[in-house]
């Protein structure tokens, strides 16, 4: 097959031949790829690449979809040379914002068996947007695929460039055209049609929608470009039709405005996210913690250096430019503290050079940064660190992150937006953040946040803490010279430190998913991540994204799911931090984040007990009492026969919604006690067992009462608990065998033959009671 051109079938469409048609200085037609003219500095070009892997396993580029592919090229095209019915045109940055979503719909539509535009009836447009949130947040597993859809060469090339080039806050705040901002979002926001009011009504979905937005900006634009592209294909019928090709027969939704379709979709999008496998978040986490702790000192130092250097070269009346130059050869002998994982310095020496634009020929050629652009690099990574840090340790919004206030409290020693308080017990201080919270209120409102406590008395901080103080720090030199009040600023340019005021602006919630993305592709190694992770959660797709589908917004959903103890594993490096956050949720006047929280706790909940039940439909094997229930009555048609994994989701939510059929998840095994509340044990264990107590009692409970339960469940996910549970105890009473005491450890000798029964039970065998 030759991969640079598509191979255009001998058929007549109407006589109408694109094989000869120009799309930019470097692309024609037929090409695999489309490198499409840029007029932004810094973005020499952007691509579009047609060719990706299906749920069938063929390709978008083979024979048989032909006209679907064809179709999206139309569209596509059309949409930079003639809006019609849309009301403008798109520029090329827009239209690349797109092919996420083309390949998206190319592929549901292949997995649907839909050939053709024309197939896109009434009735299947609501059924896309019945699936589209489920599609959005679990990817090739929609399609029951084992492994990722891959992409063409050209597009993994082209997204590494494109980030280099993204880390300049340049292109998030210029009015130019961006994938994240300005003309592009309002291409897909505005209802598509050229008239005033259509285009304030379009504006007011932009207030109505601005939370969410910031809560997640990478989920809501998966969400309003797919559910736009749609708008695009009906405003060009007209180029369909002269290639002969299905046409969409009816304006999309049956006529309703894109705000009303948004409003619901992107809704149901945000309560799919999922919160990260543990073998996702210990990664990022273990990353941001060691830039934080590890490696602040030294980027603070050398910033420190380096102005200090300047003031006293300029004070000598050397002009800037070579002041800065002469600081900087001052670094040169500068010496990395050692990494405790390694031993060895974190990063080589700086080496000073002249720095060339992002995109140019010397990028990804293991060129080094000059030593401003270092410094530029190690300033940002520290600030996504810290903010990754409060947001998946502590559980606030993007959009709360960026209303932080800077100061320093003279009196405490801390960053004014830190607040000091004592328990009630007198035992702990309490550490609060004050931010602005806007979401659900007309009018932002200053808030407080519980993000840490020590005992009365101690002098270490808690780590969110100490990521403030860093922010505040590091970020003040910056912010006098931009005469910023925000604790948190980026640059405008891809490389090197500002000079002047101008050059210092505010971090959005977009530039902060942004350089997030960022820091997770350049400072997270999940290449080594198995295809599953011990809970059963499929781990291909962050392996081979390179984490790029994870987002901030997570962090929250990460939060929420470990107080629930859903993930009781989740953060064994700083399992003592949140252990003080549980003792201290007792204290409800202190929390005022509590109610907020519990939406996303209980949608954790749900959304945890679905994937359980939808995986048992699967034939999952499931051991316990409740094993045969579970498999009784999921395993009927009701649940068997449905058409698409969204519809199965959508069968299970009702019924877990419904009956409240929530699963208590943990370490040894999943407690349904929702489902059969008076043959728990731990309640019998107390006198409480009926039917108004359906949460396991937490006083009296443990793994051995929980193994002989009558609503206890447990799946592969589980038997690691019990493999480690055989191996201690075991090993305990061998050891006091040894010694003669065997008789002072039949507790333990007790708890490894249960264990060993319970990894039998995975095996195949029944499990004494």
């Amino acid at each position: 097959m030759n991969l640079s051109h598509i191979n255009i079938p001998d058929l007549p469409h109407n006589g109408v031949s694109r094989e000869h048609v120009v799309i930019s200085s470097r692309s024609m037609w037929p090409d695999i790829s489309w490198f499409l003219d840029s007029v932004n500095p810094g973005y020499p070009f952007y691509t579009i690449c047609w060719r990706f892997e299906l749920p069938d396993n063929s390709w978008s580029t083979d024979p048989q979809h032909f006209e679907l592919l064809e179709s999206f090229r139309e569209v596509i095209w059309g949409m930079t040379k003639n809006g019609g019915w849309y009301g403008r045109t798109l520029k090329p940055a827009s239209v690349v914002m797109y092919s996420p979503a083309f390949r998206s719909l190319f592929r549901w539509m292949v997995f649907n068996d839909l050939t053709s535009f024309g197939d896109l009836t009434p009735e299947t447009l609501r059924s896309y947007l019945d699936e589209l949130p489920f599609l959005i947040s679990h990817g090739s597993a929609y399609f029951d695929a084992d492994t990722e859809t891959r992409e063409c060469d050209e597009l993994d090339e082209w997204n590494a460039s494109d980030a280099e080039a993204y880390e300049s806050e340049l292109a998030l705040h210029d009015d130019g055209d961006s994938a994240t901002g300005g003309t592009a979002l309002t291409d897909v926001a505005d209802m598509p049609t050229a008239s005033d009011d259509d285009v304030n009504e379009a504006e007011e979905a932009e207030e109505e929608l601005a939370c969410d937005k910031a809560d997640d900006s990478a989920t809501y634009h998966q969400v309003i470009a797919r559910v736009t592209l749609f708008y695009l294909i009906y405003a060009q019928n007209h180029r369909l039709e002269e290639r002969g090709f299905g046409v969409l027969k009816d304006v999309p939704f049956n006529g309703d405005k894109a705000r009303k379709v948004l409003k619901t979709v992107t809704a149901r999008t945000f309560n799919s996210t999922p919160p990260l496998p543990d073998e996702v978040a210990l990664p990022l986490l273990g990353s941001a913690i060691a830039w934080v702790e590890h490696r602040a000192f030294d980027v603070m130092a050398v910033q420190e250096i380096f102005l200090s250097a300047v003031d006293r070269h300029l004070a000598r009346g050397v002009q800037l430019e070579r002041a800065r130059l002469l600081a900087r050869r001052e670094l040169a002998s500068y010496e990395f503290s050692k990494d405790p994982a390694t031993g060895l310095p974190w990063r080589g020496p700086l080496e000073e050079r002249i720095d060339t634009p992002p995109n140019s020929s010397s990028e990804g050629q293991g060129v080094a940064p000059s030593i401003a652009t270092a410094m530029r690099y190690n300033l940002f990574r520290l600030r996504d660190a810290a903010m990754t840090i409060l947001q998946y340790l502590v559980g606030i919004r993007p959009s709360e992150v960026c209303a932080i206030e800077a100061g320093m409290d003279e009196e405490t020693g801390l960053p004014s937006c830190v607040l000091m308080k004592r328990s009630t017990s007198g035992l702990l201080e309490l550490f609060y953040l004050r931010s602005l919270l806007s979401k659900g209120l007309d009018q932002p409102q200053a808030n407080d946040w519980l993000i840490g406590c020590r005992p009365a008395g101690a002098k270490s901080l808690p780590l969110t803490v100490q990521c403030l103080s860093v922010l505040q720090r590091v970020f003040e030199p910056w912010r006098a010279l931009g005469n910023r009040s925000e604790m948190l600023v980026g640059f405008r340019y891809g490389f090197g430190l500002p000079t002047k005021p101008e050059y210092v602006v505010s971090m959005t919630t977009w530039s902060l998913n942004d350089s997030f993305k960022f820091f997770m592709r350049n400072e997270v190694d999940l290449s080594a991540l198995p295809d599953e992770s011990v809970r059963g959660e499929n781990l291909i797709r962050y392996r081979e994204s390179k984490g790029a589908i994870v987002t901030p917004r997570q962090g929250r959903k990460t939060f929420a799911a470990f107080m629930l103890e859903s993930r009781a594993s989740l953060l064994p490096a700083v399992k003592d931090h949140f252990k003080h956050l549980n003792v201290a949720t007792t204290e409800r006047a202190y929390y005022p984040q509590e109610a907020r929280m519990r939406n996303d706790v209980d949608s954790v909940a749900i959304s945890d007990t679905i994937a359980f039940f939808t995986e048992a439909v699967k034939g999952k094997k499931i051991v316990g009492r409740m094993a045969p229930v579970i498999k009784q009555y999921f395993g009927s048609e009701d649940f068997t026969n449905a058409k698409s994994p969204a519809e199965l989701d959508g069968r299970i939510r009702h019924v877990v919604i419904s009956h409240d059929l929530r699963i208590f998840f943990n370490d040894h095994g999943k407690c349904l006690i929702a489902a059969k509340p008076s043959e728990s044990r731990c309640r019998q264990e107390t006198g409480t067992a009926n039917w108004e107590n359906v949460t396991p009692d937490y006083a009296v409970r443990s793994p051995g009462m929980c193994a002989g339960c009558g609503a206890f469940a447990a799946d592969r996910s589980n038997r690691q608990f019990w493999e480690r549970r055989l191996e201690q105890y075991t090993k305990a009473h061998e050891a006091a065998k040894g010694e003669g005491r065997e008789h002072e450890y039949h507790v333990h000798l007790a708890r490894a033959q249960q264990a060993a029964q319970v990894i039998k039970w995975f095996d195949g065998a029944e499990i004494e009671r």
